[in-house]
């Protein structure tokens, strides 16, 4: 999951899927700039998931669509 940041910091990730249970939260310190958070779904159900990205008092909420298991 691509994000961008300002200022470098900790950054957190949280994903729920459509019925608002919890599946992950990561927490990572990141560098200025571009960066991701990579994921794996070996466990989830195929579906709607929803991901939320905090750093400092920014946050971005998006949806993602998982179609299929790798």
């Amino acid at each position: 999951i691509p994000f961008e940041i300002a200022e470098p910091g900790e950054v957190s990730l949280s994903i729920t899927n459509a019925l608002g249970e919890e599946m992950t939260i990561l927490t990572q310190t990141f560098a200025a700039g571009k960066q991701q958070f990579k994921i794996t779904n070996h466990s989830w159900a195929q579906g709607l998931y929803y991901y939320t990205i905090r750093s400092g008092d920014t946050q971005l909420t998006k949806t993602m669509l998982i179609l299929n298991k790798r």
